[in-house]
């Protein structure tokens, strides 16, 4: 449904997912609204219930959600928002997790050859069940990307995790579990006449 500035939307969907032994059916429902602010900036709020049905028995409900706010300018973009989402894919736990999500990004495109973007994102991640999963982290990461010619391209990344969890290793472990990752990427692209890139 449009208005002159807002846009309902609706959402319902089912899946199935295999983990194992173990697998479940997915069942979702979601509503929002779109709202235009200006003609630059837009105002997206969803919110909604996703239910899992496993094969051995029992379901697991949650309510998930989110808020974007939308900028672009001639030169910048600008993203910032929050989301809570159930995610069934949690490494080498069977258990879903509840995740939310705090996040910021930017793109600047500095000329027509150089642009950059930055990010940072905060996250906390909980079983649905039990306190097997409780993690927390955050992620500040830039990108710096170059046309050289229209045949090379190329960008440098770096980015900082910190993670760190109140779940202990064995129940001989107190505390909290911290990993720290620093990554930096560079990469160079080639393309061929026969690319067709101009």
């Amino acid at each position: 449904i449009k208005f002159l500035k807002d846009a309902l939307y609706g959402n319902v969907g089912a899946s199935r997912i295999n983990r194992g032994r173990v697998y479940f059916t997915s069942y979702s429902l979601t509503g929002g609204l779109r709202h235009t602010i200006s003609p630059l900036s837009l105002l997206n709020a969803n919110v909604g219930m996703e239910i899992l049905n496993y094969n051995t028995g029992g379901n697991t409900s949650a309510m998930h959600a989110g808020l974007q706010f939308s900028r672009r300018a001639r030169y910048v973009t600008l993203n910032a928002g929050y989301s809570r989402e159930l995610n069934t894919a949690s490494g080498v736990s069977t258990i879903p997790t509840l995740v939310d999500l705090f996040y910021v990004n930017t793109g600047i495109r500095h000329s027509v050859n150089l642009s950059s973007n930055f990010s940072a994102n905060y996250a906390i991640n909980k079983s649905t069940r039990g306190n097997e999963i409780d993690t927390r982290s955050y992620n500040l990461s830039a990108r710096l990307s170059c046309l050289f010619r229209t045949w090379l391209d190329g960008n440098i990344s770096i980015s900082h995790l910190n993670q760190f969890s109140e779940t202990p290793i064995s129940s001989d472990t107190l505390g909290y579990q911290e990993v720290k990752r620093i990554q930096v990427i560079f990469q160079l692209s080639i393309y061929p006449p026969s690319s067709g890139r101009k």
